[in-house]
């Protein structure tokens, strides 16, 4: 009988010391996405240590920036270097080790004191006790408001005073601040340094943004159209002086094979260079799978020897990461600060956008040159946005009259046309498989040689592109 009262006894000290509490700040199994001017910042906890009824919370380490041209790659997260969750309050420390506390289980206008250094006392008080929607879902939140006030207790004019902390009774911090800044924000405009965090997304359960994927940029469906230029202009005084490259692009998906790990893509491209009117059309296969370093998260540090840098996630119109720039590369020195490399000139920061691929991109030089790739129009689906460019299909000569039957075929495939034309046939990696001349009178297509499966029937006439087929053989 004791024996079974000591089980009960440990499984019941067990499950106090790893469940959560309510209105707890923040959860182990969970990466939080927070916001801050369309910008993201990810939170995700690396260990967790139990001492008692206690947890001590160690996030991932982030970039980060100290003071000015002072930074370093492998600083404390967002909301500190490390967590104490307690039954009653959860403290955080700031890059002073000075302790923000927040008590969870305050009741409506309950106060205590949030901050207190030399200098400064904040306190913290539950002025609202209400549901709130967030992220798609409705939960019960607490709203916390914040007062400043100077060593005398006087209240003190600061950026802190009258703001909130606004947390979940599920989900933890709604609405927060960059707790190892805090409360001194002088650097919060540099980079790497946010500043009022509202929570844009979290992965368990799988709600709001998520982190951006090269399999989710690289997103297509068959009809899916992109319309892409770039321009450039080199420096003034150069050779090429007043002369500016320009490409125009227009490419339309016509295949896509889901595989374990990667994805395989057929586009029908058409490029119009320097404004020549002559359209070039081709097949573009291209091969996606998952890129380990564009996937990590914002903030995570990315260290090659002695440069480091991070990339950068954004919410708005175009869901987007951007890739490290090399101007803005930090550098490590003989002291602890990491320092950014200085350089002139135009490095364009590379953008992706969700859906929509990739790298788009916009920069001056000092001497005049600038690099411009841009997306001015897109179709996806029903979904259409931008002006789409006046080349390809309308450029292109059409037939008068195309048809193949029977289509899906076994052996052989008629093809009625009035005028001659050029058949390829394509397999599923872009090899061409036969080509032959098409006319009315010889109008059949042969496939015995062929697989079961899909291919890509490529029709021309006078060397030119018309349009693709869809054949399958059964």
């Amino acid at each position: 009988m004791k024996k079974t009262i000591y089980i009960f006894i440990f499984f019941l000290f067990l499950c106090t010391a790893i469940f959560p509490f309510d209105y707890q700040a923040t959860y182990s199994n969970r990466i939080l996405f927070f916001m801050e001017n369309s910008e993201l910042s990810s939170l995700r906890i690396d260990s967790v240590k139990i001492t008692g009824n206690d947890s001590v919370m160690y996030p991932f380490k982030n970039f980060q920036v100290i003071d000015y041209n002072c930074y370093i790659p492998n600083g404390a997260s967002l909301l500190g270097s490390k967590i104490i969750i307690t039954p009653v309050f959860n403290f955080f420390f700031n890059n002073q080790n000075d302790t923000i506390k927040i008590n969870t289980q305050a009741k409506l206008n309950e106060s205590w004191i949030l901050f207190k250094n030399e200098t400064t006392t904040i306190t913290a008080k539950v002025t609202k006790i209400d549901t709130m929607s967030f992220l798609g879902i409705s939960d019960s939140v607490k709203t916390i408001i914040l007062n400043v006030f100077d060593q005398t207790m006087k209240p003190t004019s600061h950026i802190l005073d009258n703001t909130t902390i606004i947390i979940s009774r599920q989900y933890g911090l709604i609405k927060t601040f960059n707790f190892t800044y805090f409360p001194d924000y002088q650097f919060r405009y540099e980079r790497g340094s946010s500043f009022n965090l509202t929570l844009n997304g979290i992965s368990a359960p799988a709600l709001g943004t998520q982190n951006l994927t090269w399999l989710q940029v690289h997103d297509f469906q068959i009809g899916d159209e992109i319309h892409v230029t770039t321009r450039q202009t080199p420096p003034l005084g150069y050779i090429y002086d007043n002369y500016t490259y320009s490409i125009d692009e227009v490419q339309k998906c016509i295949e896509r094979i889901d595989y374990t790990d990667s994805v395989f893509y057929k586009f029908d491209q058409f490029v119009e260079t320097n404004n020549s009117a002559i359209v070039t059309h081709d097949t573009l296969c291209r091969m996606i799978k998952s890129d380990s370093v564009f996937d990590r998260l914002a903030n995570d540090p990315i260290i090659s020897g002695n440069t480091a840098n991070y990339i950068k996630q954004y919410v708005g119109t175009f869901d987007k990461k951007a890739l490290p720039n090399a101007a803005e590369d930090i550098m490590s020195t003989d002291n602890s600060c990491w320092q950014q490399i200085i350089a002139d000139g135009c490095f364009p920061t590379y953008f992706y956008y969700k859906g929509l691929g990739g790298p788009y991109y916009f920069c001056e030089g000092f001497m005049g040159d600038n690099q411009k790739r841009e997306l001015v129009y897109f179709k996806k689906g029903n979904l259409e946005w931008g002006a789409p460019l006046t080349l390809g299909h309308s450029k292109l000569p059409q037939t008068k009259s195309f048809r193949i039957s029977p289509n899906p075929a076994t052996n052989i495939i008629q093809i009625e046309t009035d005028e001659p034309i050029e058949i390829t046939l394509y397999d599923n990696w872009g090899r061409i498989l036969l080509q032959q001349k098409v006319d009315s009178k010889n109008n059949s297509l042969l496939l015995s040689n062929l697989n079961k499966g899909i291919y890509i029937c490529l029709i021309q006439k006078n060397g030119q592109s018309i349009k693709y087929e869809k054949i399958i053989k059964i």
